[in-house]
């Protein structure tokens, strides 16, 4: 028997050195938005499972000017420049004056035998402003200039509407201003656990915020009936289980009292700071974030490293359709995927484009309309966006969205979203979703803006402790 399994085994690694050799002698591709390019005098290749490419024959097809010297390599495409250095895992990138350093997780290199240099084309390409994905099964590496893919989906088009609805609110970018909001909702989850019912979780939420420009200060509660999670809880309480009861209370303040929260930053540097107030909870948690203890996160390191980079500009007011074009195509499809293509995001970024003009609304005195309708496999979907302009600017605005059909994963599935703004600094947003059998939920959000009085604090005070989160995420995760 022994034997017998030893020889299955043996035979089994044999297959798979088989299967790594083949892979290892399968050619890599490379794509450049659709089209396959042509190497000459040195492959792509794959060095400890990244793939690097040869500098100057990708990055003259993309249309950028390469320079060498002594081991540095200098590429300038439009008003952007990155330089690397071989052996060197550091990029640096500069644009509109700015400079920005990248660690890189390998370096590029020269191969003696060619003579040719090879760079990490996902860093590489990503530094150029492209996308880059990779299909395994095919071997192919992806790359999506997405400047020019936006240039042309743009056109001749013209945009005016959503640019001035982009910018409704700029006029709250100057001076003080006093925000309020209010949060009320429940959310029934299906059962995490065969022996479980539904989780109905309720909650509401409530924020006093001065704002002046980019900087922002905060406070609020947060209130939550959880107790449905702890199904069981009661029987325990029956017994007399001392820890059991130690929950109940803290399930009990957590809905009638809440968690407390303050919170501080400058959007614009995107450096935020939360200090939550778990006082009213008793127990560890109380004595643990129950005194002056903030929590920091960079905002933009935290976008960057989610490769969310062009979400950014739409936290300080600096955002128009080409930056909205480019968020929808970060989230257009998993580059990972083998389904992420430049035919795939090419057709999404032209539909969102042609949604996005002018030419989608239609006009009945000062109010503008687009409604678009888009119904795949079983599941249909309709936005109706209507725009309300005073003079040359926009007054007012609506939105509904509604979907309706069936998942083979789901089940039956419906959506009905609504939100309005008036210039009179009055928010509201209702959401009634029902997800099949992931999920359920109703919630409204009502927020009011008026002027303010008081200068809000950008950072904690300065004999606080601060953590920082993506620190203390990467400590716990190692």
């Amino acid at each position: 028997m022994k034997k017998v399994f030893r020889f299955a085994v043996a035979f089994a690694l044999i297959i798979c050195l088989m299967q790594a050799a083949a892979l290892a002698d399968t050619p890599v591709s490379v794509q450049l938005d659709g089209e396959n390019i042509v190497f000459t005098d040195a492959e792509p290749r794959i060095v400890n499972d990244r793939t690097f490419l040869p500098l100057r024959a990708v990055f003259e097809a993309m249309g950028a000017e390469i320079g060498y010297d002594k081991g540095v390599i200098t590429a300038v495409r439009g008003g952007r420049t990155i330089v690397m250095t071989v052996g060197t895992a550091e990029v640096s990138v500069t644009e509109n004056g700015e400079t920005e350093t990248i660690v890189m997780d390998v370096a590029p290199f020269i191969d003696p035998a060619l003579s040719r240099t090879f760079v990490p084309v996902r860093f590489a390409a990503q530094a150029l402003g492209a996308g880059v994905g990779w299909d395994a099964e095919a071997r192919t590496v992806i790359i999506i200039d997405t400047d020019m893919l936006i240039d042309k989906a743009v056109g001749d088009a013209s945009f005016g509407i959503i640019e001035k609805l982009m910018h409704c609110g700029d006029r709250y970018n100057e001076g003080l201003w006093d925000i309020d909001t209010i949060l009320d909702g429940s959310v029934m989850l299906a059962p995490p656990y065969e022996d479980m019912g539904p989780v109905d979780v309720r909650f509401s939420a409530s924020c006093a915020e001065t704002s002046v420009a980019s900087k922002s200060q905060a406070t609020g509660t947060i209130r939550a009936d959880l107790a449905s999670l702890f199904q069981g809880l009661d029987e325990a309480l029956e017994d007399g289980d001392e820890e059991a009861a130690e929950y109940a209370g803290m399930l009990a303040a957590l809905a009638d009292d809440g968690v407390g929260f303050s919170a501080c930053g400058d959007l614009a540097s995107g450096k935020l700071y939360v200090k939550p107030d778990c006082s009213a909870l008793g127990g560890d948690l109380a004595a643990v974030m129950g005194g002056d203890l903030w929590f920091s996160v960079d905002l933009a390191e935290m976008m960057s490293s989610m490769e969310l980079d062009e979400l950014m500009p739409a936290y300080t007011g600096e955002i128009g359709v080409k930056q909205l074009l480019k968020a929808g195509i970060a989230f257009s499809g998993d580059p990972d995927n083998a389904e992420y293509s430049y035919a795939a995001i090419s057709e999404v970024i032209g539909t969102l484009a042609e949604y996005l003009s002018d030419g989608s609304f239609t006009a009945d005195g000062d109010v503008y309309t687009a409604e678009i309708s888009q119904t795949s496999d079983d599941i249909s979907a309709n936005l109706t966006l209507s725009v309300t302009f005073k003079g040359d600017e926009v007054s007012a605005y609506s939105m509904e969205f509604s979907m309706n059909g069936a998942s083979d994963d789901l089940g039956n599935i419906s959506a009905d979203v609504k939100g309005s703004w008036n210039d009179q600094g009055g928010m509201s947003i209702t959401a009634v979703m029902d997800m099949g059998e992931m999920f359920s939920c109703d919630i409204t959000a009502d927020l009011t803006i008026t002027p303010g009085s008081t200068e809000p604090e950008t950072e904690p005070p300065a004999d606080a402790a601060v953590l920082d989160i993506m620190a203390l995420a990467a400590l716990v995760s190692y």
